[in-house]
């Protein structure tokens, strides 16, 4: 059995993505490093695209539709499993899938940001383009609550990427 080691396991996570993605459009995924415990990136590119991270989704056509904006940070971490050679696994630290029509307005994403962007830290889904819904009121004198749905935090579970391209290719028809 080959040697695990913290750039075989950042690699092996960037063919994982790259796997993925390439169901949806021919691209390219490379890591930015592989030291133990250090913030990595990630680095999807995409074939025709002058935007690092954006993958423009086609119809089965080949005529374009939306963009998906892929953002994944990991970490090299030491599995504790063995006890011979030390082995290694990248986990992914924070993922940002973003899908937008083709002129950029974000229509949905799920965002998983444990550290520093916002107060919510944990997995979750935004419905972007949604417009506010009002909730009734009792009195006539009341103004009805707004509810702004698109600046809402659903709670998710972890969305792997390739759930992601699963429901883009099944539901929405790209691919």
């Amino acid at each position: 059995m080959a040697e695990i080691t913290g750039k075989s396991a950042s690699e092996a996570l960037a063919t994982l993505v790259g796997r993925a993605l390439r169901c949806l459009a021919p691209v390219e995924v490379v890591t930015s490093g592989w030291q133990l415990g250090v913030s990595n990136i990630l680095r999807v590119m995409a074939h025709g695209s002058a935007a690092p991270g954006v993958v423009q989704l086609s119809r089965a056509d080949r005529s374009p539709v939306l963009l998906l904006k892929v953002s994944i940070d990991y970490a090299v971490m030491l599995d504790g499993s063995s006890s011979r050679r030390p082995s290694y696994r990248a986990e992914i630290s924070r993922y940002i899938y973003v899908v937008s029509d083709l002129s950029e307005r974000e229509l949905f994403a799920y965002h998983w940001h444990p550290f520093g962007v916002s107060d919510v830290g944990t997995p979750h889904f935004h419905v972007s383009a949604a417009r506010d819904i009002f909730l009734p009121t009792q009195s006539a004198n009341q103004r009805a609550e707004a509810i702004p749905l698109g600046k809402l935090h659903f709670p998710t579970n972890h969305i792997a990427l390739p759930e992601l391209v699963r429901f883009l290719i099944t539901e929405l028809g790209v691919g």
